[in-house]
C-alpha cells in the first residue's frame, strides 16, 4: 500500500514540475536589426550570456523572441545586444560599436525600428512588409523590383501600403528585395531611399514619408479615370517624359450674351470700345444696331439716345448700377461719361425688373468704370483730329490691400475749329472745352462675406461758348 501511494506521489510530482517550471519563464519579442547569418550568432549569443534561456532571432521579421526567467531584465539583455552594435527598439547602438560590425553586417540605420511596432494597425502575414506608395503606377513599380530582385511573385496592395512576397530563401532573401524596392523609389519599414531617386519619381507617385508606417496613406489614388495619367510611365519609369506646367489662357468676344440672365443681357468690355479711336458714352454705341445717338439740338450739341426705336426716357441709364442720366441730366449727361474710363458696359434689352427703375420700359444701359486690376495700371491716351477736336485721358488703378482698391480718373477735352460741313451758316457741333475728374474707392469681399461696395467723388466742368455758333 506504501509503495502505490508513495508512486502516485511521484507520479503527481513528475507531471507538475514542467508545469511549474514553465511558470517561472517569460516570453517576449523585441525588434533587433541585424542583416546575415553572422549578425544571428551574435545577438543570439549575446543575448544567452546575458541570461536567457533562449534567444530565436530571425533575419527576415527582424524580430528577437527570449526567453527568460521571471527574475531576468529584457532591458538589460537588449543594453547587451545594443553593445554587441545591433540597434533595437529600445536601444540604439553607439557609432564606435556600428562601424566595428563586419562590412556584410552593416544595417540601414535611417528607418526606426520601432515605427512598425508603435503603428501596426495592420495585421501582417508572414513575408509582409510594409512598403510606401501611391498609385497603380507604384503598384506595377514596386511589383517588377521585387521579382527583379528574386520573388516569384510580389502582390502590393495601396489600402493597407503593404507587400506580400513568395519567394525562395535559397535564392534570395526578404532583405534583398526590399533593398531593390528602395532603390527604384520606395521607402519601406527596412530600407528608405535616396532623396534623388525618390524626387525623380512622377508627381502622383510622391507618396508622403512622414507618414508612420501602418497608418493610411491620404494621397492613395486608383481611380480608374486615372489611368490614363499613369499609363505613359507604367512601361518605362527611366526613359519617362514629364511635363513640367501648362498654361492655359482664355478669351471672350467683344461683345457677348449673359446666359447667366433671364433676359436678353450683352456685355460690351473694353475690346469693342476700342473700335472708337476717341468717345464718349454717347459715341460708344457707333457698332451697336440696338441704340442709336442723335444730335436733339444742333445749336447747343445736346444729344439723344433712342434704343428700340423710342426715346431715351424710356431706356434706364445707370452707372455702377445707380440712376446717373436723368432728370435734367439727359442733355449733355451722355457726353460726361468718357469712353476710355469705361470698363465694360451692361446692354439689356425689353423689360428689366423694378430693381433698375421705372424707366426701364425698353431695357437698360449700365456703365461700369475701371476698378478691377491684378497689378497696378497706368495708362494715357490722346486724341486730336483735323476738325479742331483733342481730348486727354489719364488712368490709374491700383490695389491697397486684398480688399480695397483705387482708382484715378482724369479727362479733359476741347473743340477748337469751326465745322460747318453744309454751309448753313450754323456750327455743326458747339465749341467748348471740359475737365472731367473722379477718384473712386472700392471695397470687395463677396466671396467671403459676400459684401462689396464703392466710393467716389466727381468733379466735371463744362463750359460751352454760345455767342460763337454762328459763323461770322
Amino acid at each position: 500500500m506504501k509503495l502505490y501511494i508513495s508512486r502516485i506521489i511521484l507520479g503527481i510530482f513528475l507531471l507538475s514540475a514542467p508545469f511549474i517550471f514553465a511558470q517561472n519563464l517569460s516570453k517576449n519579442q523585441f525588434k533587433v536589426k541585424g542583416n546575415c547569418e553572422m549578425c544571428k550568432e551574435r545577438i543570439e549569443s549575446t543575448a544567452k550570456k546575458a541570461g536567457a534561456n533562449e534567444a530565436r532571432y530571425s533575419v527576415d521579421s527582424q524580430t528577437l523572441t527570449l526567453e527568460t526567467d521571471n527574475n531576468v531584465s529584457t532591458d538589460n539583455i537588449l543594453k547587451k545586444v545594443a553593445e554587441a552594435g545591433h540597434d533595437s527598439e529600445k536601444f540604439k547602438s553607439t557609432d564606435a560599436n556600428y562601424e566595428a560590425l563586419p562590412e556584410c553586417c552593416h544595417y540601414e540605420r535611417d528607418v526606426p525600428t520601432s515605427s512598425v511596432e508603435n503603428h501596426d494597425l495592420h495585421s501582417k502575414k508572414e513575408n509582409e512588409f510594409y512598403v510606401k506608395g501611391n498609385c497603380e503606377s507604384c503598384k506595377a513599380r514596386i511589383e517588377k523590383a521585387a521579382k527583379d530582385a528574386g520573388a516569384d511573385s510580389a502582390e502590393w496592395s495601396a489600402e493597407t501600403q503593404t507587400v506580400l512576397l513568395n519567394f525562395d530563401s535559397k535564392k534570395t532573401s526578404s532583405d534583398k528585395i526590399l533593398k531593390k524596392i528602395a532603390d527604384v523609389g520606395h521607402d519601406n519599414e527596412k530600407y528608405k531611399s535616396k532623396d534623388n531617386t525618390y524626387k525623380n519619381l512622377p508627381s502622383c507617385c510622391l507618396y508622403d514619408r512622414e507618414i508612420p508606417f501602418g497608418e493610411a496613406n491620404p494621397k492613395v489614388h486608383s481611380e480608374e479615370g486615372e489611368k490614363s495619367e499613369h499609363s505613359d510611365h507604367n512601361s518605362s519609369d527611366e526613359n519617362e517624359k514629364r511635363i513640367e506646367g501648362v498654361t492655359v489662357t482664355g478669351s471672350k468676344a467683344a461683345t457677348s450674351l449673359n446666359k447667366k440672365e433671364a433676359g436678353l443681357v450683352f456685355n460690351i468690355d473694353r475690346k469693342e470700345l476700342l473700335k472708337a479711336a476717341c468717345c464718349n458714352l454717347s459715341e460708344s454705341f457707333e457698332t451697336n444696331a440696338t441704340v442709336d445717338v442723335s444730335f436733339s439740338n444742333a445749336v447747343t450739341g445736346t444729344k439723344q439716345l433712342k434704343m428700340l426705336g423710342l426715346d431715351q426716357k424710356y431706356t434706364s441709364l445707370t452707372k455702377e448700377l445707380l440712376p446717373e442720366i436723368r432728370g435734367l441730366a439727359s442733355a449733355y449727361g451722355l457726353n460726361f461719361i468718357p469712353g476710355r474710363w469705361i470698363e465694360s458696359i451692361q446692354l439689356t434689352k425689353g423689360g428689366s425688373t423694378v430693381t433698375n427703375g421705372y424707366e426701364s420700359i425698353t431695357g437698360q444701359i449700365n456703365t461700369e468704370f475701371l476698378k478691377n486690376a491684378d497689378q497696378p495700371e497706368t495708362s494715357l491716351n490722346l486724341f486730336a483730329d483735323f476738325n479742331g477736336r483733342a481730348e486727354a485721358n489719364i488712368t490709374s488703378v491700383s490695389r491697397i490691400d486684398e480688399k480695397w482698391s483705387q482708382t484715378f480718373l482724369l479727362h479733359g477735352n476741347g473743340t477748337f475749329g469751326n465745322t460747318d460741313m453744309n454751309d448753313d451758316g450754323f456750327l455743326d457741333r458747339p465749341k467748348g472745352t471740359q475737365i472731367n475728374a473722379a477718384y473712386l474707392l472700392n471695397y470687395n469681399d463677396l466671396e467671403k462675406s459676400g459684401f462689396g461696395s464703392h466710393f467716389g467723388i466727381n468733379f466735371i466742368k463744362d463750359e460751352r461758348n454760345c455767342r460763337t455758333n454762328c459763323l461770322q
